[in-house]
């Protein structure tokens, strides 16, 4: 098991979980003096419409998304320097596979549960998927 983490990725959405996994992985960077990430993702799988329809949706979602990386940031991560990303596309891929590949990240941080509880009925969860398919280790926080 690797004990040091040097590089973190903590992923959030708007759940109450999201706030809770962001809190663990600023305490677990700075007890590691590592380097913290946290990324959100507009979800581009729900959507479908005309390109303007989908276009506003987006930009709804990356605004969103800022405003609460933003929050959780000035909120809880006194003192540490954190690098915020906004992706597009499937959350599920995006914090499982591409962002680990570019940045080749020790550790991920979730919550249990996100903001899409039909979706984890219909297709599982976000969580469960990045679980089986992240190349490192992926601590899940309730």
């Amino acid at each position: 098991m690797h004990d040091h983490y040097e590089n973190i990725l903590v992923a959030v959405d708007e759940s109450e979980q999201a706030q809770t996994a962001f809190i663990e992985a600023v305490a677990i960077a700075k007890r590691n003096q590592g380097k913290l990430t946290v990324a959100a993702v507009a979800d581009t799988t729900n959507l479908w419409g005309d390109g303007y329809g989908v276009a506003e949706a987006m930009t709804a979602q990356k605004e969103a998304a800022q405003m609460v990386m933003d929050v959780l940031v000035n909120s809880f991560a006194d003192g540490l320097t954190v690098e915020k990303i906004i992706e597009v596309g499937s959350p599920k891929s995006v914090i499982a596979k591409d962002l680990p590949e570019k940045y080749h990240y020790d550790l991920i941080v979730m919550g249990a549960t996100g903001k899409g509880a039909i979706e984890r009925v219909l297709l599982g969860s976000t969580t469960n998927f990045v679980v089986t398919h992240a190349p490192c280790n992926v601590m899940v926080v309730k």
